[in-house]
């Protein structure tokens, strides 16, 4: 009896504390995807001042198919058309406020992983804010 006891107690502490660490590394996983996914788009949206339709259509499909699903738009852009890029700082003939484009993006895990990540952050998604300075330069 005191064996079984013993083995009881092992699993009651071995299960869970397994169980924990896969599941911390599992959501650390997918939180390193969304956020090079959050890095690759503010690079391009840099690049060109603006977040192209392409660019949104084809990370939103790649999220999708790793099985990320919701309601909400994965991306929230501060410049999204050729329009009304954002251009290269240049001294005396670009208004500051139009030098720089901001990406958010903004992805609900997977239900499991949700549950984990509010356990450990306090929050159910994954948010990756960022500003930077657009290196676009229009055509003179």
């Amino acid at each position: 009896m005191k064996h079984i006891l013993s083995f009881l107690m092992v699993l009651l502490f071995a299960v869970p504390f397994t169980f924990g660490i896969i599941s911390v590394s599992e959501m650390q996983q997918e939180r390193a995807e969304v956020r090079a996914i959050w890095e690759k788009m503010l690079r391009e949206m840099q690049a060109e001042g603006y977040l192209a339709d392409s660019v949104a259509q084809y990370y939103t499909d790649y999220l999708k198919s790793r099985g990320y699903q919701q309601s909400t738009p994965f991306f929230t852009a501060s410049h999204t058309s050729q329009a009304t890029r954002a251009v290269r700082p240049q001294h005396g003939r670009v208004d500051p406020s139009q030098n720089v484009v901001t990406l958010t993006v903004e992805v609900e895990p997977k239900p499991f992983i949700k549950a984990v990540s509010f356990l450990q952050t306090g929050h159910s998604t994954f948010r990756f804010t960022g500003t930077k300075i657009s290196d676009y330069i229009p055509p003179d």
